[in-house]
């Protein structure tokens, strides 16, 4: 059985033979009139631009490359001209991968987070032959760019106001953007683009690194249709959270590096919407944004929420009337952390989404008149969903879960060098997302989404299925857990058990032992038998996760063949 879109879902029909940079920039395609536009980008601290002046600038930036690199806009292929771009959050940082785009070139987004060798690793597979970095991450791009043949004069600079420079590179030796704006008022134009029918459903505009949630980290080849398709569905699907026309102010404290942040900055500027630009979530930060730009929406990962949720005090120090709804994605959030916004902000809209990289970012989300507790939402127009059982068998009945499988002109072109897990995931134009999901229909009849767990980390206990973030939405009820995370570890007789990390309430002092006889006795009060803690409790200091919130179990996995 297909799963679609709900009737009421706009249709859309999708641009396939232009750039993303055009897209977003030309008003011919749909995009909000420059007149009517919002400042795209605003920095906080440093200049703001209005629309029409970032599309000058991005024009002036892709003549100096060209000139820089020896880039031509209809000569080579798009794989010869692949820039790395390793900076925070910053004004310029989507600006660049448009000029990249205007010169027919791919932006390949390393994480701000990466290791000196996890940067190296991605230069090195993505072929970069400049990059983009931020004075606080100066030191670790020099490193990297010179371990892959980086020259150093192809290494530049995002201006990031307020960020201090490293001590061992001095950031005045190295071009900014802005300067290479400047120069590039000064040259001649460059030619326009001329593209092939389809050309943007196969040419790669963006290089995204999967999470590592399982397995290693992957790089996500995708296409200019792919981004195009995204910022149309969520038009159609009222993701923007516009009414009547209006146009939001929004804060995106997520990394634009991170699909996610990625997308929702996209879409803002195509929409003429503001994003407030912030190098760094900090929580105070962000309530002081919200107060002096009278930011409507606000766009979190549940570990950032849960930070609002800790400040209730803080956050009564400031004036939020103006935020209207936050939308959370990236990871589940449990439903504790919805009641405890709604008892502190009950007038604001919390809406939920799902989405993965390998599809362009959001599949499904929670419309503000569609709230469904527990639902991630329904379809959203242009995908469609399968559920496939653990024999190969599509699930055809309501509230029967399996893998959820997707298609849809969002489903990226594959990962980059790596043709066994391409071949894995990405089948006959269908992509296997690895989470265990379930349909259920709302009180109107529209299908929701509720996702699981991952197909790959679920404990197969005594033939029974045992989903971690069952029990660790049980686990942080307990009052003295913090945090918690569950892996399956073989016991004695070598049958797969759960094993759940801990981490414990600050000035919690009771015994290890004691502890864990109580914690067992808690799951066992609550859960059949097989979903109890038969491989142990331990307790840690920190769960590992990654920066949108989704625990790394194959650390704990990696931790638990340590001991």
């Amino acid at each position: 059985m297909v799963f679609r879109a709900p009737s009421w879902a706009a249709p859309i029909s999708v641009l396939d033979s232009i750039p993303l940079c055009e897209f977003i920039l030309d008003e011919q395609h749909g995009r909000a009139l420059f007149a009517e536009s919002k400042t795209p980008f605003l920095p906080g601290s440093g200049d703001s631009y209005t629309a029409v002046e970032v599309r000058n600038r991005v024009e002036h930036l892709a003549k100096s490359l060209s000139q820089q690199l020896g880039w031509h806009p209809n000569q080579g292929s798009e794989w010869n001209k692949v820039v790395g771009i390793f900076s925070l959050n910053t004004a310029d940082y989507l600006p660049l991968g448009w000029a990249v785009h205007r010169l027919s070139g791919i932006a390949a987004l390393a994480n701000p987070t990466s290791s000196t060798e996890e940067l190296i690793q991605f230069l090195r597979e993505s072929k970069a032959v400049a990059l983009f970095t931020c004075t606080s991450l100066l030191a670790t791009a020099v490193t990297a760019a010179e371990s892959c043949g980086i020259p150093r004069e192809h290494v530049y600079l995002l201006d990031t106001p307020g960020e201090e420079a490293t001590k061992t590179s001095d950031p005045q030796k190295f071009t900014t953007v802005s300067q290479l704006i400047d120069s590039g008022s000064n040259l001649d134009e460059i030619e326009p683009l001329r593209w092939e029918k389809g050309q943007g459903t196969q040419q790669c505009a963006y290089l995204c690194v999967t999470s590592g949630t399982f397995g290693s980290r992957k790089g996500v080849m995708i296409s200019h249709q792919n981004m195009i398709a995204q910022i149309l569905l969520l038009q159609a699907f009222g993701e923007s959270g516009r009414e009547n026309d209006q146009k939001d102010i929004i804060a995106g404290p997520v990394l634009f590096s991170h699909i996610y942040g990625l997308v929702v900055a996209n879409a803002a500027a195509y929409q003429g919407e503001s994003v407030v630009v912030s190098p760094r979530f900090e929580v105070d930060g962000l309530f002081q944004a919200i107060q002096e730009y009278q930011i409507t929406t606000v766009y979190l990962v549940p570990p950032m929420l849960i930070k609002l949720v800790e400040n209730e005090e803080l956050m009564g120090k400031f004036d939020l009337s103006s935020i209207r709804q936050i939308i959370v994605g990236g990871a589940p959030l449990l439903p504790e952390i919805v009641e405890d916004l709604h008892a502190i902000q009950p007038k604001w809209n919390l809406r939920q989404a799902y989405g993965l990289t390998e599809m362009t970012g959001v599949v499904t989300i929670t419309g503000t008149h569609d709230i469904y507790i527990g639902s991630s939402g329904p379809m959203s127009s242009l995908l469609e969903a399968r559920l496939v059982s653990s024999d190969g068998v599509d699930i055809t009945n309501h509230n029967e879960p399996g893998e959820l499988w997707l298609k849809g002109p969002t489903v990226a072109l594959g990962y980059l060098h790596n043709e066994p897990a391409t071949k894995e995931v990405f089948q006959n134009n269908w992509l296997r997302t690895g989470d265990e999901a379930m349909f259920r229909p709302n009180e109107n009849g529209d299908d929701h989404v509720f996702i699981i767990d991952r197909v790959t980390e679920l404990i197969n206990v005594k033939g029974f299925r045992v989903a971690p973030a069952e029990l660790e939405a049980l686990l942080v009820t307990h009052p003295v857990i913090a945090d918690a995370a569950v892996i399956g570890v073989e016991d004695d007789n070598g049958l797969k058990v759960p094993k759940a990390f801990v981490v414990r309430e600050p000035g919690v002092t009771t015994e290890d032992n004691l502890l864990m006889s109580d914690i067992k006795h808690y799951v066992e009060t609550h859960k059949a038998f097989y979903k109890w803690l038969s491989g142990g409790v331990e307790f840690i200091e920190e769960i590992p996760r990654g920066t949108s919130g989704k625990i790394l179990r194959r650390h704990l996995r990696d931790r638990e063949e340590l001991n």
